[in-house]
């Protein structure tokens, strides 16, 4: 049976609130129609009638996969043949995941295969994407556009995905934010790169973060950084919701409690296409 979905209304934390003590917006749990399959989305970016996005929560009754890549398993070779890339993570039942990404996808009123992606490297570099390509976008971690109808979308266990709408120009960007990449100051660089290529104003930029790893379970603030770096590039509007997904394992996938050994939550955003 199709589940309805459930929103969280606490109010903002103070900014010295531990994390968890309440979300920074509202955010809600979301179920899609045929598989149940449980995603977020969230409140800030939901009031614009021209976006859609979602946020993949754990999927159910999907085991993730022994981490064959490290070659600790005498099948290895075989075995990460049938696994997807690293960065999308390792599971039991690949189909099954395919099935469930398919499913929140067609509640967007899209589909798994225009789903636009890069091989995400842990970098900075971000590609402007005008057209969809046929295979994902090598050396990128980060997506823009002012495409209609093009659906962004990064994978992330514990790494932040941020989600840049210009509510101006209707230009949107979608990155995959680690260590390394919030060190590079790739939000910082997406900013730059909305502002050259669609001509958008910083004060014009709502960004929102998504659930991450915190400060509780990790020896960096990542989502602290780049919630600075996007401040200083001139965002004023900046969601942090401050839930660590180190902390809740029944809802997210994290690489350092799980021991490498995980899934990947993906977020998608797209641009709706006009009517005819």
């Amino acid at each position: 049976m199709h589940r309805p979905s459930t929103t969280g209304t606490s109010p903002s934390p103070p900014s010295n609130a531990p994390w968890d003590s309440a979300p920074a917006s509202p955010v809600s749990t979301n179920f899609a129609k045929r598989t149940d399959a449980p995603y977020l989305t969230f409140a800030a970016l939901s009031q614009f009638p021209f976006l859609r996005h979602a946020f993949t929560l754990r999927l159910p009754g999907v085991p993730v996969a022994p981490d064959v890549r490290r070659g600790n398993s005498a099948s290895a070779p075989s075995v990460a043949a049938l696994q997807p890339p690293p960065h999308v993570g390792g599971y039991i039942d690949h189909g099954k995941v395919v099935r469930y990404h398919e499913d929140i996808l067609n509640e967007l009123n899209t589909t798994r295969t225009s789903l636009v992606s890069a091989n995400q490297t842990h970098g900075s570099q971000i590609a402007i994407v005008r057209t969809r390509p046929r295979l994902p976008i090598p050396d990128a971690d980060g997506l823009i556009t002012k495409a209609a109808g093009l659906p962004l979308g990064v994978y992330v266990a514990d790494c932040c995905a941020v989600f840049l709408v210009d509510h101006k120009t209707h230009a949107i960007g979608l990155l995959h934010s680690g260590r390394k990449g919030t060190l590079a100051h790739i939000a910082a660089g997406a900013i730059g790169s909305m502002q050259h290529a669609f001509q958008t104003d910083p004060s014009d930029v709502l960004a929102v973060l998504s659930p991450c790893v915190g400060p509780c379970h990790y020896e960096m603030d990542i989502p602290a950084t780049i919630e600075q770096q996007l401040r200083g590039a001139g965002v004023r509007d900046v969601i942090n919701p401050r839930i660590c997904t180190a902390c809740h394992l029944e809802q997210f996938y994290s690489y350092r409690a799980e021991k490498g050994q995980t899934g990947r939550m993906l977020a998608v955003m797209m641009m709706v296409p006009k009517p005819v």
